[in-house]
Order: structure tokens, then sequence, then C-alpha cells
């Protein structure tokens, strides 16, 4: 498991708040045109923000086996070792 500085989990947090952001604003005349309640908006947000960080978690994730393989070749050891 990847873990972050707090520098890192910070900028993690800043990575998700800009896509969060952007989708926002690439729905606005979307939510407009139907009608959306400011409530049913703050749900779209907070979804929204459910997803960018779960997409960080999956990034972050997905680095970990290259770290480990990484890692791995440094010390000669092969992917599939322990």
């Amino acid at each position: 498991m990847l873990e972050l500085t707090e520098r890192g989990q910070a900028e993690a947090d800043k990575l998700a708040a800009a896509w969060k952001a952007w989708l926002m604003g690439e729905l606005r005349d979307w939510l407009a045109a139907h009608e959306v309640s400011p409530a049913q908006a703050s749900e779209v947000e907070a979804a929204l923000g459910r997803i960018t960080l779960r997409l960080v978690r999956e990034a972050e994730a997905g680095r970990a086996p290259a770290v480990t393989a990484a890692a791995g070749a440094a010390t000669g050891a092969s992917a599939g070792e322990a």
C-alpha cells in the first residue's frame, strides 16, 4: 500500500479538488438546463467529490506495483518474489 506524506496528501487533496471544480464547471449548464435544485446540485457536487477522491486513490494504488517492481529490480529480485 502506498502511503503519502502529509505534503503528498495535501497535493492529492488539491488534485481531487481541482478535478471536482472542473467537473462542476462542465456540468453547470447541464444542471441549469435540467432545473436542478440547489439541494440536488449539492448532492451532485458531493458525489463528484467522492468520485474524484476515488480516482486519486486508484491512481495512487496503480503506482504501488510499479514502485514495488522498481525496488525489486534495484535489489535484483523479480516481481514475483516476496
